[in-house]
């Protein structure tokens, strides 16, 4: 199903001279303070239950989406990464230490260690830098060992040189030694790719995500990306590729079948297409934490998680909720409109606007927020008539022409453009403002003035017309007002607890499917 184009007006800014997406998920920053463990975290995992696993510099953490929880290793080191098999085992590699918590009886998480499975010449490992699960099997990878346990037993494999990462992808492991490139784990042993010789030596490969039947794309941290296509290891050539070396991909992610997530050392997390085209990105200057973002994981729900070098953060990625924030001096949102394929937004700091792009959600499009010109100062209105867009603005009433707003009304705090039917032969439309009610004519080029509603001096904030005519206004203080034009004369009546209102103040009165409607606070 078509998610919905939502667009929720924030006092938020963007400070960045790149282009990005028009429309931001939210992102919720979580502080060491609040999970109360380590600074870094660099891996992520998330059971059936939605319980999230984190690997943290003083071990593993666990989140139910309320509360946070630390399970040290028995030795209290780094953990570095996780894997989690089936519901209830969940794999955890340290620093000399490799395992797996399981909940006992009463559900609480109980640590068993695997050292002693281990053999006994290869118990001098540092850190467990990756865990994948494949089968019956689960594999271990450290600098000088890749441990494979199967059934109740570890077997040890040594590199060349160095392993220097391992991941899987359509049901094959794969490891790199650094020297000798790509190994794949076959028939119980690892057989060198010979296209892998492509890859340069002593740069870490830093994941391995499946794109499609034999094919997968593979990212490096000094090199920028490959595609994997069979046996075959090509460079991926797209137009971004100076821009992913310049920032270093320290992990990644698949998102859907064509969103993939990289997270960077230098500037945040860029979310690209299969053929490395970049549709979003998220850094310091979007809301993350900081830039240097250590692992990057996607949930159950296609939301996003951030292992960062101090701190996590959450993208709700697969929010139909954006926030779009024009505005660089924390402006607030009060009138939103589109007209021409253009996005106008009026905030307290003046109008904006951004192209839209062609999209099935146009809070992709991709672009920057332009100011319009003479318009400085608070918005508090737009509306599109008869194909203009008219600006409700605390100096008064505008006409957008080209880039620049035009005034045609100089009352002071124009509310809103309400067209009257039934009234005159003339087209109308009923201008609320700070002192009472403006009329302006509508011509096929321009708005006129006609009249004003006399002996009525209420701010018009809230102001409908109903079929026959009658202009409705709501005070929150002052009460309900109708006002009817009868015999080329105004005559207005104001409703009050007397007159069956249920309630004195803050009554709001709107037009829901040509009818007033009056919201208070009794109903």
């Amino acid at each position: 199903m078509r998610k919905p184009f939502l667009i929720i007006l924030m006092i938020c800014s963007i400070h960045c001279s790149s282009q990005n997406t028009i429309g931001l998920p939210d992102i919720i920053n979580f502080k060491k303070v609040t999970y109360k463990a380590g600074l870094q975290n660099w891996d992520f995992k998330q059971d059936k239950k939605g319980i999230l696993y984190v690997a943290n510099n003083e071990g593993m953490l666990s989140f139910d989406g309320n509360s946070w929880q630390l399970h040290p290793l028995p030795n209290k080191t780094i953990v570095r990464s996780l894997e989690i098999v089936g519901d209830s085992i969940i794999y955890a590699g340290g620093q000399g230490e490799l395992g797996y918590f399981k909940a006992d009886q009463s559900g609480v998480l109980k640590y068993t260690s695997l050292l002693p499975k281990v053999p006994s010449n290869k118990r001098g490992f540092s850190d467990v830098w990756d865990i994948i699960a494949l089968g019956n099997s689960v594999f271990f990878r450290c600098s000088n060992s890749i441990f494979h346990l199967k059934g109740n037993q570890i077997q040890s494999f040594a590199p060349q040189s160095e392993w220097g990462f391992m991941g899987a992808a359509n049901g094959k492991i794969y490891a790199q030694d650094y020297e000798t490139g790509l190994w794949v784990f076959q028939q119980n042993k690892w057989t060198p790719i010979s296209s892998s010789t492509i890859l340069p030596k002593n740069d870490p490969i830093t994941a391995l995500l499946e794109t499609g039947k034999d094919s997968a794309i593979l990212t490096s941290l000094k090199n920028g990306l490959y595609e994997i296509n069979g046996e075959q290891i090509n460079s991926l050539r797209n137009k971004n590729q100076a821009t992913f070396i310049n920032d270093r991909i320290y992990a990644a992610t698949r998102i859907t079948n064509d969103r993939i997530g990289l997270a960077t050392n230098n500037n945040g997390v860029y979310i690209i297409d299969k053929s490395g085209s970049i549709i979003q990105r998220f850094s310091k200057k979007e809301g993350l934490q900081n830039n240097n973002v250590l692992s990057i994981f996607c949930d159950n729900d296609q939301n996003l998680w951030l292992g960062l070098d101090n701190g996590i953060d959450f993208i709700a990625f697969n929010s139909a909720i954006k926030q779009i924030s024009p505005s660089q001096e924390d402006a607030a949102g009060y009138g939103i409109a589109i007209l021409n394929d253009q996005l106008y937004i009026g905030t307290s700091s003046g109008l904006y606007s951004s192209t839209l792009q062609n999209l099935p959600d146009k809070s992709y499009s991709i672009g920057n927020f332009k100011k319009i010109a003479n318009t400085d100062g608070q918005v508090w209105n737009l509306s599109v008539l008869d194909n203009k867009l008219l600006i409700g603005h605390h100096e008064g009433g505008f006409v957008l022409q080209g880039n620049s707003a035009v005034p045609f009304n100089k009352k002071p705090g124009n509310w809103n453009f309400v067209p009257i039917t039934n009234q005159t032969n003339k087209p109308l439309v009923a201008i609320g403002n700070y002192q009472g009610i403006s009329i302006f004519e509508k011509t096929t080029t321009q708005l006129i003035p006609f009249s004003t509603v006399p002996s009525f001096e209420e701010s018009s904030r809230y102001l409908v017309a109903d079929a026959l005519g009658n202009l409705w206004v709501s005070h929150p203080y002052h009460g309900v007002f109708r006002i009817s034009h009868t015999d080329s004369a105004y005559k207005i009546k104001r409703y009050a607890i007397e007159n069956g209102v249920p309630a004195p103040l803050n009554n709001q009165v709107y037009l829901l499917k040509q009818e007033v409607v009056l919201a208070t606070e009794n109903g």
